[in-house]
């Protein structure tokens, strides 16, 4: 076929299809395009008056009304509003939980702030945030791509068979549990070698209301480690827990995905910065790692113990501390197909109940170091060294030690006063400061309260009545007069006192004034007057003229 043929064929085929050819185009008859705004150059009005003052109060019940109205016309009823409340330790501090599920399953939690001292505050401004968060459209519409609900427990019923005999510890636990309708979960847990072992247990309530405890994995088998979270769990108040339970707990799911996890946590999380649309936007693990880097010298440790139940993931975090009772736990069931999707779901979990308002509570006690501290140790230190130089010639050492990252100090000085000889006394501060500077400033404000300076000036014996302050000296000497004192007393009163010393009283060694002069001391007595004008002598200054005492007065 020739290049012709193959044209025309092309052109066949095109009018077949609706193709004009150009002369037939250009025969058609021209029309208009229809008159349409151009929305480009469409210009907005804003309103420039005063918006009238805002009732926050009244904000607050037209929310919880809105929500129960929503519901009514949706579902013919407001079952699908499930109200939860929290009690902390105080009584002001009452949080709660609106959790909203649909009849399809898909649920919503939203959640307020824990510093409520009245339900129905805590309740008003949950209703808002829900608004806020776009519950209404939730109930209207629901969504789609999200799975049914997510529970946080498997089957209650499943019984852990590789232990015959109940540890004492446990059979306490699930019978404190049982009788006060909680449902109990055990884990277990293992290290990266797999070959140590570590348990967690949660207690739970309702979705919102659980506790976890947890050991490390430094066990040889799970009994033994679930033995030891019982303990941790009793010691720690699980016997005391009782939840406050307003609606069962919901039944359980199988796998979840990573997104479909993160619209499920109560809303707004506590770190506004993590508050992403997206879940791969949020960066939950790297946020934990660095607000834990930040509370250095705590002696903080993040672990992450994966575990797998029916090929799915789930994952423990540990955030302990030397001290047991410091530790955090925080816990996500098996519901993910990747150890790095369980991994960041706990650390959006720990994110969801304030770890990030705890951290914050550590860093500031872990700051111990005042300004008064360090101007302390820049006085004491020089003074420290040229007293040593002065007895021994031997410097004060320094010796530091750390646990995690914790640093301790131990100054060490040798009081003797001749050289070759050891008399050491040791001054040390405790691990827990966040490098060796500050422990370093720490021991020196431990010696200069214990008067090391003290110490080396008198060679370790008692220090003279007249260094010590007024205060110290009268504790010390027991209110009786300081030797010196008594000494000098009983001198001058059997040795004749010193005429060339100056007289107690003024002008004392002239002779007496006449009466009516100017006033006298008062332990000196002017001798009464003659009745005879006294004539001026050179020992006596120029006075007034003398004037007798008046008729009526005795002379």
């Amino acid at each position: 076929m020739g290049i012709f043929e193959t044209l025309d064929a092309i052109s066949w085929n095109l009018a077949s299809i609706g193709g004009l050819t150009l002369d037939e185009f250009q025969t058609l008859p021209y029309k208009p395009p229809p008159d349409v705004p151009d929305a480009s150059y469409t210009i907005l009005h804003f309103s420039t008056a005063e918006k009238p003052a805002v009732d926050e109060e009244q904000i607050s019940v037209n929310a919880n009304r809105t929500l129960h109205d929503t519901c009514q016309k949706v579902f013919g009823n407001t079952g699908v509003l499930k109200f939860e409340y929290l009690k902390e330790e105080t009584n002001a501090n009452k949080q709660c939980i609106l959790t909203i599920t649909r009849p399809n399953g898909s649920m919503r939690s939203y959640q307020s702030d824990a510093t409520f001292t009245r339900k129905t505050e805590a309740k008003a401004q949950v209703c808002q945030r829900a608004i806020e968060h776009d519950a209404l459209q939730f109930i209207a519409e629901g969504e789609s791509k999200l799975s049914k609900h997510l529970a946080l427990l498997e089957n209650e019923d499943k019984v852990d068979n590789m232990v015959p005999e109940k540890d004492p510890g446990v059979k306490a636990v699930e019978d404190w549990c049982e009788e006060s309708n909680l449902l109990v979960k055990w884990y277990d847990v293992t290290a990266k070698d797999g070959e140590r072992h570590g348990a967690a247990l949660r207690i739970l309530a309702t979705l919102h209301s659980f506790r976890v405890y947890s050991t490390a994995a430094l066990y040889k088998g799970f009994t033994e480690a679930k033995a030891a979270c019982a303990l941790v769990a009793i010691a720690e108040g699980a016997l005391k827990f009782t939840g406050g339970a307003s609606f069962p707990a919901p039944p359980p799911v199988g796998q979840v995905s990573l997104q479909e996890f993160y619209n499920l946590l109560p809303r707004p999380l506590p770190e506004p910065s993590l508050a992403k649309q997206n879940v791969s936007e949020v960066q939950a693990v790297g946020w934990l790692n660095q607000t834990i880097q930040s509370t250095r010298g705590s002696q903080l440790q993040a672990e992450y113990l994966p575990f797998t139940e029916n090929s799915l993931s789930g994952c423990l975090l540990r955030i302990d501390r030397p001290d047991p009772k410091q530790c955090k736990s925080y816990i996500v069931d098996a519901r993910f197909q990747k150890r790095g999707e369980s991994k960041t779901a706990v650390a959006l979990i720990a994110v969801s109940q304030g770890v990030g308002v705890w951290l914050k509570e550590v860093t500031k006690e872990i700051n111990k170091i005042t300004p008064e501290m360090k101007r302390i140790k820049d006085s004491f230190l020089p003074k420290l060294t040229k007293e040593c130089q002065a007895s021994n010639d031997e410097q004060p050492t320094f010796e530091y030690k750390n646990q995690r990252d914790a640093w301790s100090c131990t100054m060490t000085v040798n009081l003797s006063p001749t050289k070759g000889q050891r008399d050491l006394r040791e001054f040390s501060v405790p691990t827990r400061y966040r490098n060796q500077s500050d422990a370093k400033i720490a021991a020196c404000c431990k010696a200069a309260n214990e008067n090391l300076i003290d110490l080396l000036r008198f060679r370790r014996e008692p220090s003279l009545p007249q260094y010590l302050e007024a205060k110290k000296r009268k504790r010390e000497d027991g209110e009786v007069e300081p030797f010196s004192k008594r000494h000098k007393k009983g001198q001058s009163q059997t040795e004749p006192s010193n005429n060339m010393g100056k007289p107690k009283v003024w002008e004392a060694h002239l002779p007496a004034r006449p009466h009516g002069h100017l006033p006298y001391p008062p332990r000196y007595t002017a001798p009464s007057p003659s009745l005879h004008r006294p004539q001026f002598t050179p020992y006596m200054p120029l006075q007034r003229p003398y004037r007798g005492p008046p008729p009526n007065r005795r002379p």
